[in-house]
């Protein structure tokens, strides 16, 4: 029998997911039930930028063979493939609530799904120096360099900037991209990993539940800076594998883009709580199945082998 080719999802990092997307649908207050704890969604947007950047790590080998023009073009397809089509959905939506509402800024169709454009610039910035740069060495002087920059300038406290979200993305991405560099954690035991893992969780999700960092930006540089690197780093070492959280995870990202949709529901008119939370989950999981269905019919249509040609006689 043949090992499948599909690579297992680590399903801590899959709940991660989840988790900091609910945690922005509380913020937003999109959740029915009303809470005082969580729903400090700015702080969630980090966590999504540092895995990204750690994720896109892998992919700088490939792309450091490439042309530049190439390099950009499969950085986009590769990161907007999967987010395509509840992405344009959600922006959309925005384009409708803000001709409705006569928002001032009409046209800006990226609200709740900034952190897209301003992720892929940096990484399409990287892309292209990774190409140039002709030193491996001298390339990640420069991400350090600019991560180092770009966390000053985050906590300088000028967020009314017009390229704030670019700080933040450069920070943050710089910063997962740096921790990806680090060979992954290997333990004799699988018991050390979570023993190191346990109290990273405890202390963000502390910090997280308790909305401390709504109040004192110190805490949300220890999240940026320290926390969420550690989380993601850690968690990657951990063996873990667990469907129901990977189905979560599958869902985090519908779930972050249609709140765009809700938004907009809200707007025409529907008041209740749980409706428009459905407009939130309902086609968020909608899309994951259909996206399951069709890798499905793909790989049993890849999987079925070509009729042998007759020996001839």
């Amino acid at each position: 029998m043949e090992k499948s080719n599909v690579k297992k999802r680590n399903s801590l990092i899959e709940l991660l997911r989840f988790l900091f997307a609910m945690n922005v649908v509380i913020g937003h207050g999109f959740f029915p039930v009303q809470l005082d704890i969580f729903g400090l969604d700015r702080i969630s947007v980090e966590f999504f930028f540092i895995l990204s950047g750690y994720l896109f790590t892998r992919s700088l080998p490939k792309l450091a063979e490439m042309k530049t023009v190439e390099a950009i073009k499969t950085t986009l397809i590769s990161k907007l493939k999967p987010l395509l089509i509840p992405m344009v959905i959600g922006m959309v939506s925005n384009l409708f609530f803000n001709i409705l509402t006569d928002h001032s800024r009409k046209y800006d169709v990226f609200r709740f799904l900034w952190y897209i454009p301003a992720m892929l610039a940096i990484m399409v910035v990287y892309a292209i120096l990774i190409t140039l740069l002709k030193k491996e060495n001298v390339f990640w002087w420069v991400v350090a360099g600019l991560c180092f920059i770009a966390t000053v300038l985050r906590f300088s406290g000028n967020e009314d900037l017009f390229y704030f979200d670019y700080i933040r993305s450069t920070a943050a991405v710089s910063m997962g991209m740096l921790m990806g560099k680090l060979p992954k954690p290997q333990y004799k035991h699988k018991i050390t990993g979570w023993l190191l893992l346990a109290p990273v969780v405890v202390a963000t999700f502390s910090i997280v539940y308790y909305r401390l960092a709504r109040t004192d930006l110190r805490y949300e540089a220890i999240l940026d800076m320290v926390l969420y690197p550690l989380l993601v780093y850690l968690s990657f070492g951990v063996d873990f594998h667990f469907a129901p959280f990977n189905y979560l995870g599958a869902i985090s990202f519908g779930i972050y883009a249609f709140q765009c949709t809700a938004r907009l529901v809200e707007c025409l008119g529907v008041t209740d709580e749980w409706a428009i939370f459905g407009v939130i989950v309902i086609p968020a999981v909608i899309y994951d199945l259909v996206r399951r269905i069709v890798r499905f019919i793909k790989q049993k249509s890849k999987n079925k082998s070509p009729a042998e040609p007759s020996p001839s006689a």
